[in-house]
């Protein structure tokens, strides 16, 4: 497998929901369809509370070029990767943030290539258990999953972005 390395990454109305379903969405969403494939070079990463929805509102066939995720925050959630595995993109990928409660115990990497951890941040941050990131780190491991740790919980961004001392932001990997 080699790293897929050169494009750059968009990721995607990240104070929004592309999927998410409201009528005045529809023109906003064909023109990102149109957009994403007029722009191979680009890879866009699409994320969604709401994967239920991507089938319905997106092209027959995902384009190459887009990497579709979900936010699954704890266990509560899990459910949302199993319809994750239903689309089929180049990369699907989890976003394990804010990490609010323990998610490895309930969950099945199977046809996820990425996850991303992350602790809440704000000035009113909810508290994380590092061993949340690290059965998530060793669920990656044995799956084969990418794992990227981004930040611990704090009062702003990209803080503690070292994970028991080290940085782990992993890629995923597919074949070219």
């Amino acid at each position: 497998m080699a790293a897929r390395g050169g494009p750059n990454k968009v990721f995607c109305a990240s104070l929004a929901d592309v999927f998410e379903d409201n009528e005045q969405l529809i023109p906003w969403r064909n023109d990102l369809w149109a957009l994403i494939v007029a722009t191979p070079n680009l890879e866009w990463q699409l994320l969604t509370k709401r994967p239920e929805n991507v089938l319905r509102f997106s092209p027959d066939r995902i384009p190459r070029n887009v990497w579709m995720g979900t936010s699954i925050e704890n266990e509560q959630y899990a459910f949302r990767a199993d319809i994750l595995r239903k689309v089929d993109a180049e990369i699907r990928f989890i976003s394990y943030e804010p990490a609010l409660g323990p998610l490895a115990h309930a969950i099945g990497l199977s046809e996820i290539h990425w996850l991303i951890y992350g602790g809440e941040s704000g000035p009113n941050y909810r508290k994380e258990d590092k061993q949340w990131a690290r059965d998530i780190e060793r669920k990656c491991r044995e799956s084969g999953t990418a794992f990227f740790h981004k930040q611990s919980a704090a009062w702003r961004t990209e803080l503690g972005i070292e994970l028991d001392g080290r940085v782990v932001r992993e890629f995923p990997h597919i074949v070219e």
